[in-house]
């Protein structure tokens, strides 16, 4: 795949083996929970560095916000 610096991009491929080893359904249940802050409950976007509403940082099941994929592989 062609580094575009969209770092969203880099998770498609794997979103697509996610939703064959889970079901489409259980994806998407899984995804939303991971999209919300982990504190107060605010749906994330995908660059946000912390929540909108409480300021808690982003989560670690979330990709990184820099372009270091050697820091997300470990």
């Amino acid at each position: 795949m062609v580094d575009t610096g969209l770092l969203h991009r880099a998770e498609y491929l794997p979103n697509l083996e996610k939703m064959r080893q889970m079901g489409v359904e259980e994806w998407v249940k899984y995804e939303e929970e991971r999209w919300r802050c982990s504190q107060c409950g605010v749906p994330l976007s995908w660059y946000d560095a912390k929540c909108v509403r409480c300021g808690e940082p982003r989560s670690e099941r979330l990709f990184p916000l820099t372009n270091d994929r050697s820091a997300a592989d470990q």
